[in-house]
């Protein structure tokens, strides 16, 4: 609480912040988010379409899955790329057991049975050329809290799930990463 003059009256002023949360729908929505930055949070599945580009960030965003999918569908090299050196994305997953429907699964390469996954969900990366598919952090920072990156493919150089570049880090605390495919370092 700060304490000012006005005239020969005291005034008391109280700031209050509540956080704003941009919620999203569509593909389109999440892009324009993460070019602004902030707080995000999934209101239903999210799939790309052809000539949909990645969706790219070089501020700080706060990402909840809330139990939903982002399916690039192939159409997209990489679903999400961190990319600037003072970027910051944290994905984060408020339900993370939500039940898919369709079923949502991989196949384990140890097993070779079906895994089902439920909570939230980045995948359908899939990198033809160069390297990542699912998050890739270029330059800046990534924390992994939950949600689940599965199902992203990179044909013909490294990365696949997270692709994490020389001077920039990935830090996760919870979650995972499984079912994807990288035919080179991954």
């Amino acid at each position: 609480n700060d304490k000012f003059r006005i005239g020969t009256s005291n005034v008391e002023v109280k700031a209050i912040f509540e956080e704003i949360v941009t919620e999203v729908s569509t593909w389109s929505e999440l892009q324009t988010a993460f070019a602004i930055g902030g707080s995000i949070k999934l209101t239903q599945d999210i799939e790309a379409t052809s000539g949909c580009s990645s969706i790219s960030t070089g501020n700080t965003v706060i990402l909840d899955l809330n139990g939903y999918i982002i399916d690039g569908k192939g159409y997209v090299d990489t679903i999400i790329t961190v990319d600037g050196y003072s970027s910051k994305l944290t994905i984060n997953d408020s339900n993370g057991n939500r039940e898919h429907s369709p079923a949502f699964t991989y196949t384990n390469p140890l097993t070779s049975g079906d895994v089902v996954v439920n909570g939230g969900i980045i995948t359908g990366g899939k990198d033809p050329e160069y390297c990542a598919a699912g998050v890739f952090v270029n330059k800046g920072e990534c924390i992994m809290n939950g949600g689940s990156i599965v199902g992203n493919i990179a044909n013909r150089s490294s990365g696949c799930g997270v692709y994490v570049r020389q001077f920039a880090t990935f830090t996760m605390n919870d979650g995972q990463i499984a079912g994807n495919y990288a035919a080179g370092d991954g």
